[in-house]
């Protein structure tokens, strides 16, 4: 199990309430989002595993979750059902480096169970679409 630790708020104040949490099998996307993340004026972290994503969880208390759909532990269908019995109410972002018909399956599968506010990416992906579905400046 990879421990993870929450982005420093540091000695500046946060502008933005945003507050992101990731679960990624991929280590080089990690490391992507991580650098990505560092720029940008909100909280987060990046887990590579479902035991370290409860924990984040719970103290981050996410307002957007980006989920990797394929991982060989545990895939997005479950992270998105823990999810669902956890009373989430923040954005979800799909992501998948295979084909686009896992996420558009998810986000339907997601949408139909009540989930809310779905969004899909497909990797690569343009910086400008993760920060708009992010929702980072």
């Amino acid at each position: 199990m990879e421990d993870f630790s929450l982005a420093p708020i540091g000695d500046s104040e946060i502008v933005s309430e945003v507050r992101i949490l990731a679960i990624d099998d991929d280590a080089d996307f990690r490391e992507f989002l991580k650098v990505f993340l560092e720029q940008s004026d909100c909280r987060w972290a990046i887990t590579s595993n479902m035991d370290d994503f409860r924990r984040a969880y719970q103290e981050l208390d996410p307002t957007v979750i980006l989920t990797d759909m394929i991982m060989p532990e545990v895939d997005g269908f479950e992270v998105m059902a823990w999810l669902r019995e956890q009373g989430y109410t923040c954005r979800l972002v799909l992501v998948s480096g295979s084909n686009h018909i896992y996420t558009d399956a998810a986000a339907k599968l997601g949408s139909a169970r009540g989930l809310a506010d779905l969004i899909t990416l497909q990797k690569p992906m343009h910086l400008t679409d993760l920060r708009t579905a992010l929702g980072i400046s």
